[in-house]
């Protein structure tokens, strides 16, 4: 019996010691396995989404070649193209609204970019907090006559006892003030088909409209044996990217789109879909200007009369 017990008392003593070894063994490892644990959980990066910047915009030009039907146009092909480029960074979303209403908008400071605009078109009070791309597009305003009494316009003597057409609600310099004197008749359209549609039919001797919505039309239509593009334009203007407010970054990443866009035959193929081609690069640009200015100066009733102007107003 005594032998039973010492046995017993011995085990307990070996059970005590083999516990108290375990968990001393043990307990270092599960320290190590959470400082581990701790540390995977501390170093591994946090993954945040970056939202694009959303773009107003507002676009004021109805007519072809900026807008031809729903959801079709220059307009609508422009913002895709930028939307492409700006991927991640912004979103652009276009909007048309009427000419008066957008000027409202940007006098209340409405952070916004309007396409297609001119430096001379938007002008006024609030015209310092205006910021602007370099030329999109160069244009102007032609004239338009039937290829079987083609009218060439060189000074306002070639319109005399002429009836022309123009755009109701329209001004063009020159033209109004021999409409005033009464030595030029005129009289008002709706809209370009209208014009193209009274020249063609000889309703009218000369129609005054823009280089761009000529060219396309005039393909649109079937009208290039019927319609006669004059030579001398009666303005010349860029159309550019108005950036209404201070958007500094989003300026910077436009003027290096609009300038790589030029050469980009991915806009240059966009561009001829609406028969018309990108702006030309500044230094061929101002060449083009400058002759302007030359042969304008040689005939000082041009010159005078505000006919052949090159910084004209756009439509």
């Amino acid at each position: 019996m005594l032998y039973l017990v010492r046995a017993l008392f011995f085990f307990r003593i070996v059970l005590v010691f083999s516990v108290v070894f375990a968990v001393g063994f043990l307990w270092p490892l599960s320290a190590i396995s959470a400082e581990v644990s701790a540390t995977k959980i501390t170093t591994t990066p946090k993954v945040t989404t970056v939202r694009a910047r959303t773009v107003d915009v507002y676009n004021y030009h109805k007519t072809p070649p900026f807008v031809i039907g729903p959801e079709q146009g220059l307009s609508y092909d422009l913002v895709e193209y930028l939307n492409r480029k700006g991927a991640g960074r912004y979103h652009f979303v276009l909007t048309h609204l009427p000419k008066k209403r957008l000027e409202r908008e940007l006098e209340s400071g409405r952070k916004v970019i309007v396409p297609w605009a001119s430096t001379q078109t938007f002008q006024g009070t609030y015209s310092y907090r205006y910021r602007w791309t370099s030329a999109l597009m160069t244009d102007g305003n032609v004239f338009v006559s039937a290829s079987n009494y083609p009218v060439e316009v060189s000074d306002l003597s070639s319109l005399t006892n002429k009836l022309v057409a123009g755009l109701l609600g329209y001004r063009y310099r020159g033209v109004d003030e021999g409409v005033r004197r009464g030595t030029v008749k005129r009289t008002n359209v709706p809209d370009e088909r209208a014009l193209l549609r009274l020249v063609s039919h000889h309703r009218v001797d000369v129609g005054i409209m823009s280089q761009s919505s000529a060219r396309y039309l005039i393909k649109e239509i079937g009208l290039e044996d019927q319609i006669h593009l004059g030579e001398r334009k009666q303005s010349i203007y860029a159309r550019q990217i108005l950036i209404n407010g201070y958007m500094p970054m989003l300026k910077k990443f436009l003027d290096k789109i609009v300038i790589s866009m030029k050469r980009d035959p991915e806009w240059i193929t966009i561009m001829a879909k609406y028969h018309l081609v990108s702006a030309l690069p500044d230094e061929q640009r101002k060449s083009l200007f400058l002759k302007n200015i030359e042969l304008n100066a040689k005939d000082n009733e041009t010159v005078e009369d505000g006919m052949m102007i090159v910084a004209g107003q756009c439509s």
